[in-house]
């Protein structure tokens, strides 16, 4: 509606009304020129302008708009239902560039009723208007589509139905006189570096009402520039792992079978060879009983060949035939024999493993065994049971990041010593302990979502465990030598830079 239109229809009351507009309305519009400013000041002096219940303030940056200001809100709760149904309804009206009314006289297309009765239904209101706010042109009647790039949306609502043709053409005179508002906030924030510029225009109005100031915080800038440049901190690289005895072996099962009896509890103290648990093999044993009676028939088959032979006969003619028959099958015999005794020997050396002895000198660290694997069956190279030297040195598993693992590399270069390591145990938080690096693997592994990492092996004194709880979670820190300060607390920074911008 043009503002020919609106003068058409005010009459009388069109001076009153512009009068209003131009004391309240206006003097709010134009103090900022921010969009959200803008949006704010529309939604809730145009509101009091135009009498509605609520109104409020969208802009369409992408093809979704999105809400900016509420009449008589603080903030907007973005996952409402409320504003996640408004917003799509928008959508639809943006597409179509044109203004929808509720309730209205002309049917409209199924792309705006559908969301428009979704938006009804949440928020109740009885009377909607949106009007959008285009770039180059006036807004269009709902069945006539507008041309032109849509900037923003403006929505009056009301909660009860109001018949009231002033209210109707403050409507219009308030869209009037906000389109420009919002279409010139529009161009401000598109303009490019204006995150760079605002703050420079700051500077610059604080250089002007005191250059004292600004040389002052210039002066400390570059004086701490100057200190992050030249004042060495130490490098510290920081890794999770976990902590385990030194001299810890686990006992595997040696074939499939069942387990017989547990010797060994829970922190019983064993030595080197002891018996910790039985196991059997049902088909070893079958194997062996097999074996056994081949062999008993070979040995039988072999003395009646045996015997055959001392039988007084002359060789000549068929006999002599006969008897180098006999010294063949004599001879298959005997390798036949010798065969199964070898096989019967590696059959009784597997019959031995099933008793399974203390690998070292320790402490039995399975918990509850005899419950857990008594009278179970069990598979070939299950784990079975652990044996620990809890009063021995320890030893640190670290990860260690793939980005920061040529820090510690170029330490272990350049000292030529183990690089100490300060770690702090999840089970003791309160005392911090250290050790040595001891040993750096060769390749990066992933093993979780944390990236890729290099395993770290750390040496630790006796005297460093006396409370700890092997297997418990430790953070460390490995000492790679000393750097400048600024470089120490924006290393990651600048790591990324190289490797985004080589």
């Amino acid at each position: 509606m043009r503002q020919e239109d609106l003068a058409a229809e005010g009459d009388g009351a069109l001076p009153t009304l512009v009068e209003e507009l131009n004391q309240t309305v206006v003097p709010q519009l134009y103090r900022s020129l921010r969009l959200a400013d803008v949006a704010f000041h529309v939604a809730n002096e145009g509101r009091r302008f135009v009498g509605c219940d609520r109104l409020c303030v969208a802009h369409c940056r992408t093809a979704q708009p999105v809400l900016l200001a509420v009449s008589g809100v603080a903030s907007i709760e973005r996952r409402a239902k409320q504003v996640r149904s408004l917003e799509t309804l928008l959508a639809a009206v943006v597409r179509g560039r044109q203004a929808v009314h509720y309730p209205q006289s002309v049917e409209l297309p199924p792309q705006i009723d559908h969301p428009l009765q979704a938006y009804l239904d949440a928020s109740q209101c009885q009377e909607l208007h949106i009007l959008p706010v285009l770039a180059d042109a006036q807004p269009a009647e709902p069945a006539v589509p507008a041309a032109g790039e849509c900037l923003a949306v403006l929505v009056f609502e009301n909660f009860s139905r109001v018949t009231d043709a002033e209210q109707e053409l403050r409507r219009q005179w308030l869209w009037q006189y906000a389109a420009p508002a919002l279409r010139h906030a529009t161009e401000f924030e598109s303009l490019p570096l204006l995150g760079v510029v605002l703050p420079l225009q700051k500077l610059l109005r604080g250089y002007r009402r005191g250059k004292l100031r600004v040389w002052a915080v210039a002066l400390t800038f570059a004086v701490l520039l100057l200190l992050a440049a030249v004042v060495p901190a130490e490098l510290q690289v920081t890794a999770k792992g976990t902590l385990q005895p030194q001299a810890l072996r686990h006992i595997y099962a040696p074939l499939n079978g069942e387990i017989v009896e547990v010797r060994a509890r829970h922190r019983d103290t064993v030595h080197a060879g002891q018996p910790l648990m039985l196991l059997r093999s049902r088909e070893s044993e079958l194997k062996k009983e097999e074996l056994l009676t081949q062999r008993a028939i070979t040995q039988e088959r072999l003395r009646s060949i045996e015997a055959a032979r001392l039988l007084d006969r002359r060789p000549s003619g068929s006999d002599a035939e006969s008897g180098r028959d006999l010294s063949a099958g004599q001879r298959e015999l005997m390798e036949t024999l010798a065969s199964q005794d070898k096989q019967l020997a590696l059959l009784d050396e597997l019959l031995d493993s099933l008793t399974l002895t203390s690998p070292i000198d320790g402490t039995v660290a399975s918990w509850k065994p005899g419950e857990n694997l008594e009278r179970r069956p069990v598979q070939q190279g299950q784990k079975l049971m652990s044996v620990a030297q809890l009063d021995g040195p320890g030893m640190l598993e670290l990860r260690v990041l793939d980005e920061d693992i040529r820090y510690v590399q170029a330490a272990v270069a350049t000292r030529g010593e183990p690089l100490p390591v300060r770690f702090v145990i999840a089970s003791d938080p309160g005392h911090q302990h250290m050790g040595t690096v001891s040993q750096i693997g060769t390749i990066a592994e992933t093993l979780n979502d944390s990236g890729a990492s290099v395993r770290v092996s750390v040496t630790v004194a006796p005297q460093e465990l006396q409370r700890a709880i092997p297997g418990a979670t430790v953070n460390a820190r490995i000492a790679c030598g000393r750097a400048a300060i600024g470089y120490v607390w924006t290393r990651r920074l600048w790591d990324w830079l190289r490797m985004h911008w080589p």
